[in-house]
Order: C-alpha cells, then sequence, then structure tokens
C-alpha cells in the first residue's frame, strides 16, 4: 500500500506541494503532486527534500542522482554525492501524529516514525 505522508512536504511551488510517498510492502519512497498526483512512483531507498532546483535522490542500487521538476535525471558530481552522502537519513513522520492516533497505527506499530531502513543501514556501519 502506498501512503502520502503528509508530513513530510519537499517542496512547494505555486500551488502545488510535492510530498514523500511510501510503499510499506516494498519499502520505498516517492512523491506526490496535490497538483499532478504521482509524481515519482516509490522506487528509492530515500529522497531529499528540495533543494538548489532539484531532489537528491538515493535509487535501489544505493546511487545518488537527482531529478529536477520535470523528471529528468541529473548526475552529481563527484564532491556533490560525496557530500549527500555525509547527510544522517532520518525516519519520516507517520500520518497517524496529526490525527493522534498513533496506538492504532499499523504503518508506524505505534511510535510515530517510519524507519528509514536504508538510514538504518548507514548508521549501523558507524556504531
Amino acid at each position: 500500500m502506498i501512503i502520502i505522508l503528509v508530513n513530510e512536504v519537499l517542496h512547494t511551488v505555486g500551488n502545488s506541494t510535492f510530498y514523500k510517498t511510501y510503499d510499506t510492502v516494498r519499502d520505498l519512497y516517492g512523491i506526490h503532486s496535490n497538483a499532478a498526483g504521482t509524481f515519482l512512483e516509490p522506487s528509492f531507498l530515500h529522497i531529499f527534500s528540495y533543494k538548489e532546483g532539484r531532489f537528491v535522490v538515493v535509487d535501489q542500487l544505493e546511487q545518488y542522482y537527482a531529478i529536477d521538476l520535470k523528471g529528468k535525471r541529473l548526475e552529481l558530481t563527484g564532491k556533490e554525492e560525496a557530500e549527500w552522502k555525509m547527510i544522517i537519513i532520518k525516519s519520516s513522520t507517520c500520518n497517524c501524529m496529526r490525527t493522534r492516533s498513533t496506538h492504532t497505527c499499523t504503518y508506524c506499530c505505534g511510535d510515530g516514525t517510519i524507519n528509514n531502513t536504508f538510514g538504518m543501514k548507514l548508521l549501523s556501519k558507524f556504531f
């Protein structure tokens, strides 16, 4: 099941708001726009917020690259990629936090957080 993470706003421009989506079965992320619907299907390990004219994503092969608002893939320089790889990937805030229904939530097991498996994998290298 794919859910729109309403607490995870990645970008706002004009009347469009871009939200992170989460596929609960495949444990992957995508992007949904309130104005245009699905922008990117959930096929990424992580999606960073929109900066400098692009979303930086991590694909299933753990490759970092950027995607612009037209959906076009943009390669990162070696320095840019290294900088993005240094950022700690945080877990997502579950929708149940907004409705205060954490005790009955099946997506986050009641703790209000959807753990990012890839982020946890990266952190485990240090601890």
